[in-house]
């Protein structure tokens, strides 16, 4: 509840070590919090540079650029988290919502399918599943994709 001060301690552990991909990357969940996405995409970016594997850093990027209906470069950040880590659910349920967001229906059921297979308890997957599912027309298995978040 004191983003302010979370904030400043962030910025002052940037200053004093600029390498430290956590810093940038707790930097950019502050400003995320304060709604100040363009800030917190160019920390999370920096924390990218740093560090290029670090998946929750793409992830969390992935979700701002979603938000800001930059699809194209959200999915990019996704793509390159597969490339880490093929079995990432996070960005696969992500990948899924970007594809349903264009209504690419097909590769959003596919992404969603493959992400509930790996973590079938995830929450946000199930979910997720069931509004592309619901969107489509298909209404069975909306409602057991929501039955079973």
């Amino acid at each position: 509840q004191r983003l302010d001060e979370a904030e400043q301690a962030y910025r002052r552990a940037v200053a004093i070590n600029p390498d430290d991909e956590d810093a940038h990357f707790n930097l950019a969940i502050a400003l995320v919090r304060q709604g100040r996405f363009e800030e917190a995409i160019a920390e999370y970016e920096a924390t990218l540079e740093i560090f290029p594997d670090y998946l929750e850093a793409r992830n969390n990027l992935a979700n701002i650029l979603i938000k800001l209906d930059r699809l194209d470069a959200a999915r990019a950040q996704l793509e390159e988290a597969r490339q880490v880590n093929p079995e990432y659910v996070q960005a696969l349920n992500n990948l899924g919502r970007v594809h349903a967001l264009g209504r690419d229906w097909d590769q959003a059921i596919a992404f969603l399918e493959r992400a509930r297979a790996l973590d079938p308890g995830e929450f946000e997957v199930s979910f997720n599943l069931g509004n592309a599912r619901l969107q489509m027309g298909d209404l069975p298995n909306a409602v057991a994709a929501f039955e079973a978040a």
